[in-house]
């Protein structure tokens, strides 16, 4: 009994450890997808690895409030599904803009949030601190 409780403790320690590591390579190789994109660069590798539709992000968010995640977990999140939306409205309307500007919106975004996640990260150490 004991020995399926130590199991079942460690399997929920790898899944809260790999749910929060998924979102960030998720938006690692989406920022990666988007510039090598602009590049005219084909990476297929990139889109299996690492491509994913809402739908396991849904999951994931709802992981990450179940198990209580940081908001800046969750911002990793957020920039998947905020790349990924562009990217559906410039696939499916087309964006009147040039591919720099574009790759422009690209560059803000993730600057964006890369400047929240590494401020919430921080004001989250600072408030363990005291």
């Amino acid at each position: 009994m004991a020995a399926e409780e130590s199991l079942n403790k460690r399997s929920v320690k790898i899944l809260i450890g790999t749910l929060k590591i998924i979102p960030m390579l998720l938006a690692i190789c989406e920022a990666f997808n988007s510039v090598l994109y602009f590049m005219d660069i084909e990476a297929p590798a990139l889109s299996f690895i690492g491509g994913t539709s809402f739908i396991p992000l849904v999951f994931i968010y709802i992981a990450s409030l179940v198990f209580r995640f940081c908001v800046y977990h969750r911002m990793f999140i957020y920039y998947v599904a905020t790349i990924h939306l562009l990217n559906i409205i410039d696939y499916t309307i087309g964006l009147p803009i040039s591919n720099e500007s574009i790759l422009s919106i690209h560059v803000f975004i993730t600057a964006l949030f890369l400047f929240l996640i590494l401020h919430l990260y921080r004001r989250e150490k600072l408030c363990w601190a005291h």
